[in-house]
Parts: C-alpha cells; structure tokens; sequence
C-alpha cells in the first residue's frame, strides 16, 4: 500500500509535464506569428501612406518600361493639345484682324480724292443742263443735296444702277438712298469724256472710293443722264450708273457668289431707313464713330 501510495502520484506529474509540454509547443507556434506580424508592420512602414501620382508602369516583352495610362487618359490629352493649338490660331487671326483693322483706319483718315469736269460746251445741251448733269456727276459726300438732289425731278424720278439690282423710283427714296450711300463711303469722282445732245448726257469716269470695307482706286464707269421732256426744264428724270467690272466678278469663279452676295447686300440696305453702316460697316470719323447725317 505504502508503494502504491508513492507510485501513484508520478503519473499525475507526467500529466502536467505532459501539458506543460504542449503549452510550450503552442508558445513555439505563436512565435512565427508574432514575427510574422512584424515583418508586415516593417513593410507597412515602409511604404507611403498617400497614393502616389506617377503613372503605373509596365514593362513590355523587351524589358522596357511603357507608360501604364489607359487610352481615355491619352485621348483627353490629345484633345487638350488639339484645342489648345485651335486657340493659339484662333488668336492669331484675332490679332491679324486688329492689325488690318488698324491699317483700315489709317487708310481712312489719308484717304482722299479729287473731283473735275471738262469745261465749256458739250454737243447741243444748254449751258444749264450742262451744268446740273456736271453738278450730278460730281456730288459726294460733302455736297450730295445741292450736287445731287436738287438737281432731280419732284415728279418723276428713276435711279438705276449697272446690274439693275438696285432701282429707286421717287425722289424721297432717292434722297434716302443717297443718304446712305454718303454714310457708307467717301467718293471722288473725275469726268474724263461727255456726250451731250438736247436732253441726255452720258460721261466716262474714273471713281477714287473708300468703303466700309476697304479702299478702291480709279474705277473706271460710265453714266447716263435724262432731262425733263419740257426743254426749259433743267430738272433729271433718269440716272443709270453701269459699273462694268461688277458682273465680270459675279461671274467669277469662288469670289462670284461672295460678290453678289455683297451686293444684294448693299442693294438691299440701301434702300433702308437704318442703311448699311450697321450692317456692312461705316467709314469712321475723326472722333472714331461712324459717320451718318
């Protein structure tokens, strides 16, 4: 009994050794974990907390790297750069627009002209006639109502230009075109030959011209004239102006269309009440307005 007593309790303590022994094993299995943990927190450490910038890149079958940007990124850029460039162009001829502008405006301000008539008799007209068609002839913008509309019929009146686009009937409307034409443009015209018979006169003429648009030089014309059937009248009934360059450019190829265009333009603000200054452009005055009477 006595052995039994001592053997007994041996077993237990192998038991405890026994667990003892597992709780070692267990310790030894968190051990690789704990180091585990470490290494992960060094990587974690290691690397920066904030997204980086630069684009992703990859390496294709030669070993060279390749911007990893997908093809949306690259399209937008494209197409900044695109617009980009239309911008720069778009400024550009902006400022050539400025630079011909300004050089209009200059031409404006040294732009003038003489006026003339040849002088004495012409065929079988009487010296009065002579005189009001010559008047018409040469009436601008500084004289048009006394040059011009003074001299035309109250009754019966008829304006017709070369092409026939433009016809005024009246002489209110006559008076409003003029007004017009005289708002639009500077002119300065020379009588170089005359044809006179009782009641009609016809001329040749150089016209020296500042539009809205531009300059123009010695442009070559001819008029016709028609008196009044009472021979003491000195009042005009007909005036017909033939420009014979116009159809010649209307015809033309790539510009034609831009000239008629042009023309019907003018042709149809002429015979307004607000004229073609606002539309078309006006010659600029001294104090940098449009001029208009």
């Amino acid at each position: 009994m006595a052995r039994a007593a001592s053997l007994a309790p041996a077993p237990r303590a192998r038991g405890r050794a026994r667990a003892r022994g597992t709780g070692g094993r267990s310790a030894r299995a968190r051990a690789p974990r704990a180091r585990g943990d470490v290494a992960r927190n060094a990587v974690e450490a290691k690397e920066p907390t904030e997204t980086s910038t630069e684009p992703a890149t990859t390496r294709d079958d030669g070993g060279r790297e390749r911007d990893g940007r997908d093809a949306s990124t690259s399209t937008a850029s494209f197409v900044d750069e695109a617009f980009a460039a239309i911008g720069k162009s778009v400024c550009a001829v902006a400022l050539a627009a400025s630079a011909f502008a300004a050089r209009d405006a200059a031409s404006a301000e040294k732009f003038g002209g003489s006026v003339g008539a040849p002088t004495g008799a012409c065929g079988t007209m009487s010296s009065e006639r002579l005189e009001a068609a010559r008047s018409v002839m040469m009436c601008n913008q500084d004289n048009w109502e006394m040059g011009c509309l003074a001299n035309y019929d109250d009754e019966a009146f008829d304006y017709v230009d070369g092409p026939g686009l433009t016809k005024i009937h009246g002489k209110r409307n006559m008076e409003r075109y003029l007004r017009n034409q005289f708002d639009f443009s500077r002119q300065y015209l020379t009588v170089d030959e005359e044809v006179c018979q009782a009641d009609s006169y016809v001329a040749t003429w150089r016209l020296d011209m500042l539009l809205g648009t531009g300059p123009l030089r010695n442009i070559s014309g001819i008029s016709v004239l028609k008196f009044n059937a009472d021979p003491e009248s000195r009042k005009i009934v007909y005036h017909r102006d033939y420009l014979p360059d116009g159809p010649i450019w209307e015809n033309a190829p790539i510009v034609g269309p831009l000239v008629k265009l042009q023309r019907q333009t003018y042709t149809s603000c002429m015979q307004t009440d607000f004229g073609c200054a606002k539309v078309l452009g006006g010659v600029e005055n001294d104090v940098g307005g449009v001029e208009a009477k």
